[in-house]
């Protein structure tokens, strides 16, 4: 099969593909083909792969029929390419199906495959199903990946099983494979949501002492977890040694600290945080204030309130659900004046209120 400048530009189409280049890449195919020039395997596969990654799984699928009618036969490639698109948008089920697909015309899969797959049902807790298939990799005798370990301890975590995902963290060393910065990411992260802070922490000084330089997002899945657990003076100790290491809060990091504080009911240091934040260029979003909003109302600071929002009116910012339902709650209705209502009338979003004011079915 000929590869002529054609087939270069639509890989080069494929490479970087956004709304509306499927047509450049379908007039593409249609000008090669009056010119008489195959593109091979190699370009379909370039093209299914970066359509499925950009979630365009539909551009995907008319990619591989067309390779098909041209009278190319799809390899374990062109298979994993479609199965990753799916599992990337959760279609578990039309996953599996091209997975037996491709079992059925004795193709078989390869580690990237498999991987793919076990991501997919990890994201969806369907944690058996991803423990299936990597037995299925030793079975098949192909070689686990790091990613493949740190893709299962996330699944593991996710479902509550830290005590599993520690042994299989013990048993990806004990074979030689050395995690790397995702995986230690995983853990940390997984520790955390199953409170167990401490351990994180712990693993945290090992990850350090093993040469690997922490970033934001490491500290801030710690202060998150330390705030989440009750352990302000850790956290803040953490934001601390933040800045000694020369790296910067940002968004995220300064909106767990906020969150630790108003668990606390120290709504003031709350607010204290946010003046931070701003002379440092990192500016608060809707979320802080809803953090703010939160604390203010579960410490009963009634008088706090009316204040809050009429700051957030002023920033634009809108009140969120889980806010709106602890606004009712708190706040009576009596206690609900017209300057109250107002303000609630503009910043709670039409949705919001739809669905808590809609009738019971």
């Amino acid at each position: 099969m000929q590869m002529g400048v054609g087939c270069v530009a639509l890989v080069r189409i494929s490479a970087t593909p956004r709304k509306g280049r499927w047509e450049d890449a379908k007039q593409m195919l249609r000008e090669m083909d009056i010119r008489k020039i195959n593109p091979d395997m190699h370009t379909y596969n370039i093209l299914m792969d970066a359509f499925c990654k950009e979630g365009m799984i539909e551009d995907a699928e008319s990619v591989f029929c067309i390779m098909i009618e041209k009278g190319e036969q799809p390899d374990v490639v062109s298979y994993s390419a479609l199965i990753d698109g799916y599992c990337l948008r959760g279609q578990m089920k039309e996953a599996t199906a091209v997975f037996n697909t491709m079992i059925d015309k004795n193709i078989e899969p390869n580690i990237i495959t498999l991987n793919s797959l076990i991501n997919g049902h990890c994201k969806r807790s369907n944690i058996d199903e991803a423990m299936k298939l990597f037995k299925e990799i030793a079975r098949k005798k192909l070689e686990p990946t790091v990613s493949t370990y740190s893709t299962i301890l996330y699944g593991l975590f996710k479902v509550g099983r830290s005590k599993d995902a520690l042994e299989l963290f013990e048993h990806m060393q004990s074979i030689g494979l050395t995690p790397n910065f995702i995986t230690y990411s995983v853990l940390l992260d997984g520790l955390c949501k199953n409170h167990q802070v401490d351990k994180a922490l712990s693993l945290f000084r090992i990850i350090i002492k093993n040469g690997i330089h922490p970033n934001v997002a490491m500290y801030t899945v710690l202060i998150d977890g330390s705030c989440k657990n009750g352990k302000l003076d850790t956290a803040m100790d953490l934001f601390c040694e933040l800045y000694s290491r020369g790296l910067h809060p940002n968004i995220v990091t300064y909106n767990a600290m906020i969150n630790g504080f108003c668990n606390k009911g120290l709504i003031e240091e709350a607010k204290e945080v946010v003046i931070k934040m701003e002379k440092n260029g990192v500016f608060p979003n809707s979320v802080t204030y809803n953090i703010i909003l939160q604390g203010i109302l579960r410490w009963k600071k009634p008088k706090d309130v009316l204040s809050h929002l009429k700051e957030m009116d002023a920033r634009g910012f809108s009140i969120d659900a889980s806010s709106f339902y602890l606004l009712l709650h708190m706040i009576p209705a009596k206690e609900q004046d017209s300057n109250f209502a107002d303000l609630i009338q503009k910043l709670v979003p039409n949705d919001v209120l739809k669905s808590k004011f809609q009738p019971a079915k």
